[in-house]
């Protein structure tokens, strides 16, 4: 849609979805028409989220001058998770957990207006090449695909089955995308290895960032017995660390290239998940949230000139597709490392049950909430030392992946951006 109506009105009119299905999920009366509204929310938040990175493109074009203005989008995200469960939690216990939705409404109609006012867009040139519908179609259906078997229990037969459409279904987007007048992802983009290589590091790096994420307040809840307010505390200075290193990784652009960026991001992740994967059971809360410190620099140091330099390996042409399935990719991967990620917790808690008869599922997931205290002393320990078993190797297979990252780092880079 940027590409043929312009993306100052594909932005406006993802908003006005946004908005519109925001204002039905604040006012539905079940919860069917509030798992439509969600969807309706998430079709407006993916033109949302990609667009205004296309038109940082259009407003920078210099890649240096990109990639600082970037620091302080990653700078917003990294705030936004400070205050976001904040103001959530004041305003569900002020006003109740459909202003949530309904606060939605005024910030996306003032997003609209203000894009209207400040932005000026060249008119977009008409294309007459057509929509690549096929495309489109078997990209969804593989996708949904890919996150129904990775979040759903299936037996092997039936797992089997989803692999082989799965499989299939890869193919024959393959095959229509070589075939389309005007592919959604053409195959240069997909067979671009210096693009595809970074996409990879960026997905890499959501992986620990995700592992932390997820299983940080998961260990001070579950394992060292803290509220869920202090669990909640673990990213608050992660985010902390993300901000400032926005701010000093736009500086270090004067002086280093993208490609030593990127490394010194990658040797924070690494740092971060050692220290993660070494820590013993009963460490103190402290150590944990330095692991959440280290990420957070490893975060605001790479995002920024990564995905600057994404947008540099392909043709201009081709800036608002690679922009989009870089993103895409990104949301994807991190879908699939939650799954990952609870698969490898749930098959340790059962591996870990086995050996003790006396502890059920039903007592591990008692971990962390107020009826741990109906739990039998004496298995207390044993269940925590289960638990911890399945979140110290998730940090390590995040490590790994950050290892990975910082080795494939060294081949990705066609040219030097500084």
């Amino acid at each position: 849609m940027g590409e043929r109506i312009g993306n100052k009105l594909a932005f406006q009119l993802s908003a006005i979805v946004f908005v519109i299905a925001s204002l039905l999920g604040a006012l539905a009366p079940n919860i069917y028409l509030l798992i439509i509204a969600r969807a309706l929310m998430g079709i407006g938040t993916g033109g949302m989220v990609a667009i205004p990175f296309i038109i940082y493109a259009d407003l920078y074009p210099n890649p240096v001058e990109r990639a600082k203005a970037l620091t302080w989008v990653t700078a917003s995200y990294g705030l936004s998770v400070i205050l976001g469960p904040v103001i959530g939690g004041i305003i569900v216990d002020s006003f109740g957990w459909r202003w949530t939705f309904g606060i939605n409404v005024p910030i996306g109609l003032l997003a609209i207006m203000l894009l209207q006012h400040f932005y000026l867009e060249q008119t977009p040139k008409k294309q007459k090449q057509p929509i690549d519908g096929y495309g489109i179609s078997t990209l969804v259906i593989w996708l949904a695909m890919i996150l129904f078997v990775t979040q759903t229990t299936l037996s092997i037969w039936s797992l089997l089955a989803c692999l082989l459409v799965i499989l299939g279904l890869g193919f024959l987007f393959w095959w229509i995308e070589g075939r389309s007048d005007n592919p959604i992802i053409p195959h240069v983009i997909l067979e671009n290895k210096f693009y595809m290589g970074k996409n990879l590091i960026m997905i890499l790096f959501y992986g620990l960032f995700t592992a932390y994420s997820v299983y940080a307040p998961m260990w001070a809840q579950s394992i060292l017995g803290k509220s869920a307010t202090i669990g909640g505390s673990t990213m608050m200075l992660c985010s902390v660390a993300l901000i400032i290193a926005t701010q000093v990784v736009s500086r270090l652009m004067k002086f280093i290239t993208f490609q030593r960026i990127t490394a010194l991001a990658a040797v924070n992740f690494l740092l971060a998940g050692i220290l993660l994967s070494l820590l013993p059971m009963n460490v103190q809360l402290g150590l944990i949230i330095v692991g959440g410190i280290f990420i957070g620099i490893g975060q605001g140091l790479g995002m920024s000139p990564l995905q600057v330099a994404v947008q540099n390996d392909v043709d201009k042409k081709q800036i608002n597709i690679a922009t989009t399935f870089s993103l895409l990719a990104r949301t994807l991967g991190q879908t699939l490392f939650v799954s990952i990620f609870g698969t490898m917790y749930v098959q340790q808690i059962r591996s870990g049950i086995k050996h003790n008869p006396k502890i059920s599922m039903n007592l591990i997931n008692q971990l962390g909430t107020p009826a741990v205290k109906e739990v039998p002393q004496s298995l207390l320990h044993q269940m925590r030392v289960i638990a911890f078993g399945g979140i110290q190797h998730i940090f390590m297979v995040a490590t790994i992946g950050c290892l990975l990252a910082l080795f494939i780092n060294q081949f990705v880079w066609k040219k030097e951006i500084k």
